[in-house]
């Protein structure tokens, strides 16, 4: 259940080729099959958790259709060259036409008033400037141009409207590729204009043996824990192994183990207090987030812990292994799932901007009588 962090694009995106991309067969079937019958649509929308590989796997894609010499002769691993020209610029971060786009880009828009505003969503002046405009333009090196945009759901409404007609009749030389977290949240007009590839969590195993790999000096316990905590989640495991939620995750898990009526206030302000201290580290990454959207992306990390530590009973009654710290005794499957049902309400209730104290607070005396 944790919240999206627009930071996880950052920590796992690496300049590779579609056969490097792991655990996504369905995409890689989706697209081979689209290059092999020369059928690839000219715009997709790749959607699923956040830190699990969409805008790895929309680089390689991008790499494929700028290649200079891709290698089409393997009829199911169709793939880029990874040394020509091409190749080398996108593997440099420097290809003129590969265009990322992302919110943070309202900072060098034209308009000085878009400059000064807080990008908190992808709004219609940078859809325009950055796409829109863009697109009507010839390519610069390869024969296309390759758009990628970042967190497509927080496209407003208003934006979505006016990029229809480039997703419906794009040139021919133009393709796009909007990476969502949550494609529901995209309107049913823009998902009809596009072919929808989903993206899957992360085998736990495979995060924890990447996580050892990735960030130094890491034991296994460790690696193991942020990769059942991060629910499949590479990029995401990657910023709690940063932030030492493992940590975190120990002291909310002793506050389960001990929860009654009398600790339950004390430890409301307690998880209040850790979520700003992780707000404060999420603004660091992303100046444009709001004192309230960061509380809600740590809060949303803490009560998906929360909601695993729940989940990792349902585990031990069902006879499998016990992945996370020791169990609260006398918690039975029925009340687990009622606790997960709680934690989840909790999350519903903070998504709409109910005070996160209140909202805490109401959770845990919830806990507390489950």
């Amino acid at each position: 259940m944790p919240s999206s962090n627009s930071a996880l694009s950052d920590v796992t995106v690496k300049c590779v080729c579609l056969r490097d991309v792991q655990h996504q067969a369905r995409a890689q079937r989706l697209i081979q099959h689209a290059v092999s019958s020369d059928r690839l649509p000219h715009a997709y929308i790749f959607h699923g958790p956040d830190g699990v590989g969409k805008e790895m796997f929309a680089h390689a894609v991008a790499k494929l259709l700028l290649c200079e010499s891709p290698n089409l002769s393997d009829e199911a691993n169709k793939d880029s060259c990874g040394t020509c020209q091409s190749c080398v610029l996108i593997n440099a971060g420097n290809h003129p036409d590969l265009h990322l786009v992302y919110r943070q880009l309202a900072a060098n828009h034209p308009d000085s008033a878009v400059r000064s505003r807080k990008a908190l969503d992808l709004g219609v002046d940078v859809i325009r400037h950055f796409v829109i405009d863009a697109v009507g333009l010839r390519p610069t090196v390869g024969p296309v141009k390759v758009f990628v945009i970042r967190e497509a759901d927080k496209i407003t409404p208003q934006a979505q409207n006016a990029l229809l007609k480039t997703l419906e009749e794009p040139p021919e030389t133009t393709f796009l590729i909007l990476l969502a977290s949550a494609a529901e949240r995209l309107l049913a007009t823009t998902r009809s204009r596009c072919q929808m590839v989903g993206f899957a969590s992360l085998p736990v195993e495979f995060v924890a043996r990447k996580l050892i790999e990735l960030v130094e000096g890491l034991d296994d316990t460790t690696a193991q824990l942020l990769a059942v905590l991060s629910q499949g989640s590479l990029g995401r495991a990657v910023l709690y192994a940063q932030d030492g939620f493992a940590d975190v995750f120990g002291e909310v898990a002793q506050m389960l183990v001990g929860l009654d009526q009398n600790s339950a206030s004390t430890h409301s302000k307690r998880i209040v207090d850790i979520a700003k201290e992780s707000a404060d580290r999420y603004k660091k990454r992303d100046k444009n987030l709001s004192d309230s959207a960061a509380r809600r992306v740590a809060l949303g990390d803490i009560l998906g812990a929360m909601a695993t530590w729940y989940g990792n009973h349902l585990h031990a009654a069902s006879g499998r292994s016990n992945p996370l710290a020791a169990l609260k005794q006398g918690v039975n499957q029925e009340m687990a799932a009622r606790s997960i049902d709680a934690i989840s309400d909790a999350e519903f209730r903070l998504s709409q901007n109910a005070h996160a104290p209140l909202c805490i607070d109401g959770l845990m005396f919830e806990l507390a009588s489950v």
